[in-house]
């Protein structure tokens, strides 16, 4: 039997040898559960499909299927035209030399088996085999009346009265009579239409769609209310009525989302219902109360016990239905029936400021807006992965998607909130909204002191921190010293204060994205600042980014007074691999926003370059177009770059290729600055 094991994967799976279970249940779908002692649990779905016994050679290479009476047909890769009956006894083999059977239709006294090889025509018993062309057949369909209409690798044909009359001179993949006396016609490029009651009528090209006449058409289907349908090879399957094209692909809403672009046949059901298959499984699209115009899609997967992968073909006998995959045959003695099911969402948690806070008690002070809302679902019935939308009213929110168990709600301004959260199921669908409501109380004292106060005390950690670092490295080597140096250098607290009093500006414009972005950036830039001083050496990715985000920051709080770029010449993939210096790239930086664009207001630029020669030597180039330097100046400490060229010094002493540092001022004919140039060679025993 197959059953379908849960939580691990989306595919049924066949026992073949009993093995032990431990408990049984049965819910109220009559769906069997068992928990096995060692392998997991499983599910045998109450419309479970029936696997038809077939040799391997067979079940591997069903192409499609078809049927002729209650018969149901195999057509086949390899073993030819294959019926077997509908209690599944006789297995009978029809034109068993025949290769890649693409067609076959049934007439009053003859069949037609369209291969390959091209287009047959055979009686009743398949006893008289006529050869009618040699043409690949893509496509046999019905027409109206007794016409037959096949579509064929270099052309299209209609097979009336016994005689083949041609109707185009193209390749033709899909075709359809859709009225009395018009053909439609799909090939690689749109759609060919042709009137059969026309005066030397001539096969012409139809304006549908921009999309559809550019598309690769695979199928053409009208059905019982008049609606052409059209499948595409990837733009997904167009609705035609009267002029008006509607489309379903896995872009659209979730009424009109189908399982793939890649449609592959379409079969029209006689209660309307239209069912496509694609390459990745099964959709139903049904008219709302009959209204043809009002369609919704609905999507067969795993949790109706569908087997959705490497569908190859569909047929429907009595209440029956026949499933075609790569892994063989299966039969549904029930339709499966679409679940819109959806599971309730239950909230389970609320964090404030990171610790557990008590949900019947809602009203929070107004340093308590770091809430954390965690939520849980039972997904059984609907068989989905998480998948959740929420939103917070106050906020403006649309709904979003996560698939996350928690939704994180940071530095919320005081006022009341109502978070609603709901389940998705596997079609998209929602269920019942759950909500929580909080009140965030207003301050007692102005927002500008609370960010002066924690700007001041920023600071005042900042100078003590430096202080006493420096006390005591003074007792350590040279190149413990230069670290402390580079600390100093890089989170000096003018700096410190200069960016919290920008962080002040931008909370009083309560623009609360860029706000958080700043933020995030500077506390980066503050716990790397100090976590690098203990490393000898980074990663040279770790440096890049600790560059830009001290960048961005600069950027943010100077405006139009420059711009910047960072180019980096080395792989991707190999920035994980270099070790370098931690934070020599921010000091040069730092000095030319302060000191070359210091007589400047607009149009500063600042460019930095790294590369990596053969030697896997790094080079790092910074560019600005200010005011240029002294010569007393280029070996001061007052800028920094003293402190650079000291260890590099430091770091390369005792190895064989010496670390570099070079200074010059820039002066072409149409620009002036500075131009400062790092050389870090590879050292032997870094790690």
């Amino acid at each position: 039997f197959r059953v379908y094991k849960h939580g691990l994967d989306k595919e049924f799976e066949t026992f073949k040898t009993p093995f032990l279970f431990d408990q049984l249940c049965i819910d109220r779908k009559n769906n069997k559960w068992f928990g096995t002692f060692e392998n997991g649990i499983y599910l045998i779905k109450s419309n479970a499909p029936k696997e038809i016994d077939l040799n391997n050679k067979i079940k591997k290479g069903i192409l499609s299927l078809k049927t002729d009476g209650e018969r149901l047909l195999l057509l086949t890769e390899k073993n030819g035209l294959i019926a077997k009956d509908k209690s599944n006894v006789k297995q009978l083999f029809y034109l068993e030399k025949f290769k890649r059977i693409r067609g076959f239709v049934s007439g009053k006294n003859f069949k037609l088996i369209g291969i390959d090889g091209g287009l047959y025509k055979t009686d009743n018993n398949f006893k008289r085999l006529i050869h009618l062309n040699t043409d690949a057949v893509k496509d046999i369909e019905h027409g109206f009346g007794d016409d037959i209409l096949i579509g064929s690798s270099s052309k299209a044909h209609l097979f009336r009265n016994d005689t083949l009359v041609r109707l185009n001179d193209k390749r033709t993949t899909a075709i359809c009579a859709v009225s009395n006396h018009e053909i439609w016609m799909g090939g690689l490029n749109g759609i060919e239409t042709i009137q059969l009651n026309a005066h030397n009528a001539k096969a012409k090209p139809i304006n549908i769609h921009p999309i559809i006449n550019e598309s690769h058409i695979n199928d053409i289907k009208r059905d019982k209310f008049g609606n052409i349908w059209i499948a595409t090879n990837q733009d997904g399957l167009f609705q035609y009525n009267n002029g008006k094209v509607f489309q379903f692909n896995t872009s659209s809403s979730s009424d009109r989302s189908i399982t793939s672009d890649i449609c592959i046949e379409i079969y029209p059901k006689e209660n309307g219902e239209i069912w496509l298959i694609t390459n990745k499984g099964i959709s139903i699209l049904r008219s709302e109360k009959n209204l043809n115009l009002v369609w919704k899609s609905y999507n067969l997967t795993s949790a109706e016990g569908f087997p959705i992968q490497g569908i190859s073909g569909l047929a429907f006998i009595s209440n029956s239905l026949f499933v075609s995959t790569q892994s063989g045959l299966f039969e549904f003695n029930k339709l499966p029936i679409v679940s819109n099911e959806t599971s309730a969402t239950i909230i389970t948690k609320l964090e404030v400021n990171f610790n557990t806070a008590n949900m019947h008690q809602l009203i929070l002070p107004y340093d308590s807006n770091n809430l954390t809302i965690s939520f849980a679902s039972s997904f059984i019935n609907t068989n989905s992965e998480y998948a959740f939308k929420f939103r917070v009213k106050q906020l403006g929110q649309d709904w979003i998607k996560t698939n996350f168990l928690q939704v994180p709600l940071y530095n919320l301004s005081p006022g009341k909130y109502t978070f609603e959260i709901a389940s998705l199921n596997a079609h998209g669908r929602a269920g019942p909204v759950s909500s929580i409501e909080f009140t965030i109380k207003k301050p007692w004292y102005n927002t500008w002191w609370f960010v002066s106060s924690i700007s001041l005390l920023i600071v005042s950690i900042a100078v003590y921190y430096i202080k006493l670092n420096r006390d005591r490295l003074k007792l350590n080597n040279d190149l413990i010293r230069q670290k402390l140096r580079v600390l100093r250098s890089q989170m000096n607290p003018h700096f410190v204060f200069n960016a919290l009093s920008n962080l002040q500006n931008l909370v009083h414009s309560k623009n609360t994205v860029v706000t958080n972005e700043y933020i995030g950036k500077l506390a980066h830039i503050i716990r790397k600042g100090i976590e690098f001083t203990d490393s000898e050496f980074i990663t040279l990715d770790k440096e890049i980014e600790y560059t830009r985000h001290y960048l961005d920051i600069e950027k943010t709080r100077f405006g139009e007074k420059f711009n910047w770029e960072l180019i980096c010449k080395i792989d991707p993939n190999k920035l994980q691999e270099l070790k370098v210096p931690p934070l020599l790239i921010q000091p040069m930086a730092e000095n030319a926003i302060k000191h070359a664009f210091k007589s400047i207001k607009t149009n500063g630029f600042l460019s930095i370059s790294i590369e990596l020669s053969n030697k896997q030597t790094i080079s790092y180039t910074i560019k600005d177009n200010g005011i240029g330097i002294s010569e007393a100046s280029m070996n001061s400490t007052r800028y920094g770059l003293g402190i650079v060229k000291e260890r590099i010094q430091l770091l390369y002493k005792n190895n064989s290729e010496k670390g570099q540092f070079s200074i010059e001022n820039i002066n072409d004919e149409n620009t002036s600055g500075t131009k400062i140039t790092i050389l870090l060679p590879k050292i032997k025993n870094q790690t």
